[in-house]
This record gives structure tokens, sequence and C-alpha cells, in this order.
């Protein structure tokens, strides 16, 4: 009867990529179709690939708040557990609260890296590039 959990693990794992797999496929056999439609009405290469750019950018961006709110959470949380697992000397509880805790550190960090790179994007739509500032006003002497 032990075996169930370890199967049941691999199971789980195993149907994350599967269900990954599907829908992929799916969606690039509707992005084929489009493409087959596009060109037997006689649209050009620009047009498919202004079309496919439209097409890619109807999807959801990831809003980075979320990542910040989860980060804060396991912070404010896990901290606190572990210092009340260290006081009631319970390593147990206390590793519980670290790992959530640095979980959330890490999110921090990837929230941190994804606005960086938000404005670099935002900059570089704008013109300028990631490793100029704007200079500042002359003084006025």
């Amino acid at each position: 009867m032990e075996w169930i959990i370890p199967v049941a693990f691999f199971l789980a794992a195993a149907a994350i990529p599967i269900a990954w797999f599907i829908t992929e496929s799916a969606r690039r056999r509707q992005l084929i179709e489009v493409v087959k439609a596009a060109v037997e009405r006689g649209a050009g290469p620009e047009d498919i690939e202004r079309l496919l750019k439209v097409i890619e950018g109807e999807r959801p961006k990831p809003d980075p708040l979320i990542t910040l709110k989860w980060a804060l959470f396991l912070m404010i949380v896990g901290l606190p557990i572990t210092l009340a697992g260290g006081a009631a000397e319970n390593p147990g509880i206390a590793g519980l609260g670290g790992l959530m805790f640095l979980i959330g550190l890490a999110l921090w960090v990837v929230y941190l890296v994804g606005r960086r790179a938000a404005r670099a994007r935002e900059r570089q739509a704008l013109g300028q590039t990631s490793s100029t500032r704007p200079s500042p006003p002359p003084s006025v002497q």
C-alpha cells in the first residue's frame, strides 16, 4: 500500500508537461489554420507577420504586482513562524517558516528584476537605450 504515494506523485508530475504540450499544440494548430486562411486570401509575408504579432499580442500579460503580493505575504508570514519555532525550539516549524521567508525573498527578487526589465523595455520603446540616462538640465549661471 505504500507504493500509492510515489506513483501518484510521478503521475501528477507527468501530467503538468503533458497538459502544457496538449494546449500548446492546439494553439499552434490554430495559428497554422489562421496563416493558411490568410495565404488563401492572398496575404503577403508582411501581412502574415503583422497578423501573427496581433495574435501573439492577445496573450494576457502577467501582472508583476501579483508576484510582489505573494512575496510580501510569504515574508510577513514566514518570519514570525521562524521566530516562534526557534523560540519554542521546534526545528520543523522554524524550518517551514524559514522556507516560506526564503521563497518570499526569491519572489521579491523576481519582482524587482521584472520591474527593471519592464522599465528598460519602456525606455527602448521611447527610443532611449538602457545604458543612457537623460541628462540633467543645464544649470543657469
